[in-house]
């Protein structure tokens, strides 16, 4: 009687998962690093006008600060006054003729910014929106 013989085989290792696994690794570190990269501002290359002047006398305007705090985040001011979110649009519509300044720290992310830019968007149509970035704190 003839004893039973194992079929020849591949003994290496089958590598297709992990190639699988790693593909999808790079994938994730690409998206990742690309949501990063967008989360900040580039505003030290920023052009300047060529015809660009001071104002003299600027016209009242409803101004916000943001300000890059490392114990509170980042937080708008009205004035001096620290405020939330939701109460930019209660500010301008104390005064929608005015135009809305936001004057913003070079460190303050761009989803900020996008936050501020909704709380403005619905108060008035007439307002105008002017944004400056202040110089980033040394």
């Amino acid at each position: 009687m003839k004893g039973y013989e194992a079929p020849a085989s591949n003994d290496s290792p089958d590598l297709t998962p992990m190639i699988d696994v790693v593909f999808l690794l790079i994938v994730f570190f690409m998206v990742v690093a690309n949501k990063i990269s967008e989360r900040y501002m580039k505003l030290e290359g920023m052009p300047v006008a060529q015809n660009a002047k001071l104002v003299e006398n600027p016209e009242p305007s409803n101004m916000f600060t943001i300000k890059d705090s490392p114990e509170l985040g980042q937080v708008p001011y009205d004035g001096e006054r620290p405020i939330d979110f939701t109460q930019i649009p209660k500010v301008i519509a104390r005064d929608p003729a005015k135009p809305t300044t936001v004057r913003a720290d070079g460190t303050v992310p761009q989803s900020v910014m996008f936050d501020v830019y909704r709380a403005i968007g619905g108060t008035s149509e007439k307002s105008k929106v002017i944004i400056n970035a202040l110089e980033r704190p040394e």
